[in-house]
């Protein structure tokens, strides 16, 4: 069909001219839209499989060239000293019960000295109910009771409310909770029930905590629900910080410049603090690489009857294989068919004994670049040039036919549809 398609640009002939040559009888006429029509419904035909090819031959490349992207700037990354891989600093309290550092810190906003004792930590006040049975019916006697709430901020909510003779107790604790965290009140209620004794208990807690987050809840439903009385106290953390004490509104507080600490209970002796390195970044991004490998991998396996693919699919496991010990050690395997797995107890292991970090930077480790100089080589090649892994057969047939003859293809048939149209009409009139 090629043939016959340079044959009609080559030979001048238009579709107008095959259908209105002077002195054309009826017949002729009808005869040459017939075989304009069958020659339309082939160039289609012709042209969705240069369409088809091209849309694999496209497929394989943007896999080849996202997965050589997404390497290439991981690699880059664990090749760079300067990243935030690397001089991390987490700090370990020598009493996690008392409170743990929960921002990492950088070498300059060292604990190493640092003495932390906690006093109290913040709370937030709470009034817990009376426990009612959940299935007696009713506790108010149908009678209206009132109930008043004033928050930490100086809001207030009071309302009146009955319960049902029907109504089970734990039903109307329930809708006088939905009552009161449907009002907007820095105060939250819920209502608690245990299965065991079969009972109920409706509980206001502040939205916040600290001294300031205090609220009161009077009237006769508090009374009868029992939510009147305090039963734990609004109160701030108290800490100090090498002797220097210090209060908190809530228990997330920082102990220096850049480190963060949650405080959790009490503490018997100072609590002190010891730095590691925090390779957190470095796993992660040891596992990326992984993740990145496999799926070049796998789209250079999608394509393998390609001479170029299967060059870089050989290429890949090559590099993996002559790695492999290396790889060992810091807790990457290589399965059979090349791609990459992670036992990641001991990946964390290498990275805390920093063997992962050396392995990372080591670019001359071996014959050539070394793993990651290897790996960053072919990750910038199929970022950039993608192509250059698709044989040369490939990309002459598929690529530049589809570039000249699919993409001419392309236009005869735009202008064909309304020539075509037009012609069949005609062929009615004849």
């Amino acid at each position: 069909m090629s043939t016959t398609i340079n044959n009609i640009y080559s030979s001048g002939l238009s579709t107008a001219s095959l259908l209105f040559n002077s002195g054309t009888s009826s017949t002729s006429a009808s005869s040459n839209a017939s075989n304009l029509a069958s020659l339309y419904s082939a160039m289609w035909s012709s042209y969705g499989q240069n369409t088809a090819a091209s849309n694999g031959t496209s497929d394989y490349l943007m896999s080849v060239k996202n997965a050589g992207s997404s390497l290439n700037a991981t690699i880059g990354k664990m090749l760079d000293s300067s990243s935030n891989l690397y001089s991390q600093t987490k700090y370990e309290a020598s009493d996690t019960n008392a409170l743990t550092v929960t921002t990492p810190g950088t070498s300059t906003a060292a604990l190493k000295n640092t003495q932390v004792t906690v006093q109290s930590v913040a709370a937030a006040q709470v009034n817990k109910g009376a426990s009612l049975e959940a299935n007696r019916m009713p506790l108010t006697q149908g009678t209206s009771q009132d109930l008043a709430i004033t928050d930490g901020n100086g809001k207030k909510l009071s309302f009146s409310m009955t319960q049902g003779s029907n109504q089970s107790n734990v039903d109307f604790q329930n809708q006088v909770a939905a009552k009161i965290n449907a009002s907007g009140l820095a105060v939250k209620a819920s209502v608690e029930t245990d299965s065991k004794t079969n009972k109920s208990t409706l509980v206001l807690t502040s939205g916040q905590t600290g001294a300031n987050s205090n609220f009161s809840a009077t009237g006769s439903l508090a009374d009868a629900l029992g939510v009147s009385k305090v039963t734990t106290a609004a109160s701030d953390a108290v800490y100090t910080v090498d002797g220097k004490q210090k209060t908190s509104k809530t228990n997330n507080v920082e102990l220096v410049s850049g480190v963060n600490a949650t405080l959790k209970g009490t503490s018997a002796k100072a609590v002190t603090f010891s730095a590691q390195s925090d390779a957190t970044n470095l796993v992660k991004a040891a596992n990326d690489m992984v993740n990145q490998y496999n799926a070049l991998l796998s789209a250079a396996n999608s394509n393998i009857s390609d001479k170029g693919a299967s060059r870089l699919y050989d290429r890949l496991t090559s590099i993996s294989k002559t790695y492999e010990k290396g790889l060992n050690a810091v807790g990457i395997s290589v399965n059979d068919n090349g791609s990459l797995s992670v036992n990641q107890d001991q990946m964390n292991k290498a990275a805390q004994s920093g063997a992962l970090e050396k392995f990372a930077k080591n670019t001359n480790g071996g014959p050539s670049y070394g793993f990651m100089g290897q790996m960053q080589q072919i990750a910038g090649q199929t970022a950039n040039s993608p192509n250059s892994f698709l044989s040369q057969a490939v990309q002459s047939t598929s690529i530049n036919q589809y570039s000249s003859n699919g993409a001419r293809s392309a236009n005869f048939i735009n202008k064909m549809s309304s020539y075509y149209t037009a012609g069949m009409m005609f062929d009615s009139i004849f």
